[in-house]
């Protein structure tokens, strides 16, 4: 089940429409009937895409004058063939604010308190649960248990957590019942923070300028252009993205640039910092341009809510640059909004297909209502570490280097997602130029893309990038 699709309702009402959204956590309790014998925690991530998988998490909103706080759990799980979802949810919908309290379980014209639990359902009703777009007459074909009596505790809301705990009795339309005891439930949010919520893009791809403007918006815009960051310990990350959907399929193309810096020297508000274009393993400050040319909502769910790239199984539509050591620029302008530029970055996917790309970003928020362009100042291309050659290649290839003194060498391969695969002691070089061959076939690696880098005892080269064609 492509899970993400209805996630991503959840991802995008904390980022498009500023309301809290909890992406993670815990909700469990005992049960039985005419005692609590029995008890069920489910705990993981909403945003998980594994089956068999559990999650838990929530969203507020507000639709006119009604606030709506929704907890949802979920397990899902394959039984005789058949994949199904036990789903649990907490729905507190009212006039008044949402605000820690005790609220008594209870139905009327005006609110809903109380809680849902719907066993060995068809996964899908998690979808409807989270756009409440199903009501309590709709769930009733799936003989769901229903809170008939009861209370919900809120001890703590707000944008990072909500915490609290239930208890009472449930009924199905069986007419069974059931107690519900000692339940709990906490989630937080860990999704990236919105930093650019609208903008431009100008891209020159081989032959041919495409452009794309709008807001950071999937679910209601066809095309639009944003940002979101987030940073992990003193590493900050901010990912820019645009996308267009495509002519021949019902598929987007998704362009980006992942920046990432020590947030020390990440640029403030009128100032500008140069990143060199890299891989997933370069140093920083490190730029990362990527390409997805067939590109579903999931996928763009999922790099919106993990703030980089995961794995794609079509790695024939991801393209990554094969050139390293080349500038990229962002700027953070007075007013917050930002600009962004490289220019002429060769691309790549896993077959050998390739483009050279050129990109100019504007990106702001809401509140600013106008975007400067400074000029840019591009820095000196340097390199101790060439382009691998032949690039793309389907048995060996060429890696040039220059040394300033003899040293001892290594050569370490990493997948897309920076995991080192290869660790090759390359030996004694002396000073001057070399060409240092490598096979790949020796080490039974799949056909793909890979990154490499270059050591010596005292410090890192350089790095590049290859596509392997097996």
């Amino acid at each position: 089940m492509k899970k993400m699709m209805a996630l991503g309702l959840l991802t995008f009402l904390g980022f498009v429409y500023g309301q809290y959204a909890w992406d993670t956590g815990a909700i469990n309790f005992n049960y039985g009937s005419p005692f609590p014998n029995q008890s069920v925690a489910y705990t993981g991530s909403l945003l998980s895409s594994q089956i068999p998988a559990q999650g838990a998490g929530g969203f507020e909103i507000s639709q006119a004058d009604t606030n709506i706080l929704s907890l949802l759990a979920y397990d899902i799980h394959v039984t005789d063939g058949d994949t199904l979802a036990d789903i649990f949810a907490i729905i507190i919908q009212d006039s008044a604010e949402i605000a820690p309290g005790y609220y008594v379980v209870g139905v009327s014209d005006e609110s809903i308190k109380g809680f849902i639990w719907l066993q060995d359902v068809d996964p899908a009703l998690v979808a409807g649960l989270i756009d409440t777009s199903f009501n309590l007459d709709s769930l009733s074909a799936f003989n769901p248990f229903i809170s008939l009596t009861g209370q919900i505790e809120i001890t703590e809301i707000d944008e990072n957590m909500v915490t609290g705990n239930f208890a009472g009795t449930m009924i199905n339309t069986s007419m069974d019942f059931m107690v519900v005891a000692d339940g709990l439930f906490s989630v937080s949010n860990t999704l990236p923070d919105l930093s650019y919520d609208q903008g431009q893009l100008t891209i020159l791809a081989d032959t041919y300028i495409l452009e794309i403007e709008g807001e950071l918006n999937p679910l209601q815009n066809d095309q639009g252009v944003g940002g979101v960051n987030t940073q992990q310990g003193d590493t900050l990350t901010t990912t820019i993205f645009a996308y267009t959907p495509n002519d021949t399929a019902d598929s987007l193309s998704i362009y980006g640039v992942i920046f990432r810096a020590l947030a020390e020297n990440f640029p403030e508000p009128g100032e500008q910092l140069n990143f060199e274009i890299g891989s997933p393993i370069a140093e920083l400050p490190m730029a990362l341009p990527f390409f997805l040319e067939n590109a579903s909502l999931e996928q763009f769910v999922e790099l919106l809510a993990t703030n980089g790239l995961p794995e794609f199984e079509d790695t024939q539509s991801l393209y990554l640059p094969m050139g390293t050591n080349l500038p990229a620029v962002f700027v953070v302008n007075t007013d917050s909004s930002a600009f962004a530029s490289f220019t002429g970055v060769l691309m790549a996917n896993s077959d050998g297909s390739t483009l050279v790309l050129s990109e100019d970003w504007s990106l702001s928020n809401s509140s600013i209502t106008s975007i400067d362009q400074p000029p840019v100042q591009q820095p000196a291309e340097q390199a101790l570490v060439g382009n691998a050659f032949p690039n793309p290649f389907n048995s060996s290839t060429i890696i040039p280097f220059t040394l300033t003194e003899g040293a001892q060498l290594d050569l370490v391969v990493y997948n897309l997602l920076g995991q080192e695969l290869v660790s090759l002691g390359m030996g004694v070089f002396p000073s001057g130029s070399h060409n240092y061959p490598i096979n790949l076939g020796q080490f039974g690696l799949p056909g793909g893309i890979y990154y490499f880098r270059l050591n010596s005892e005292a410090q890192l080269l350089g790095h590049g990038s290859f596509v392997y064609l097996k």
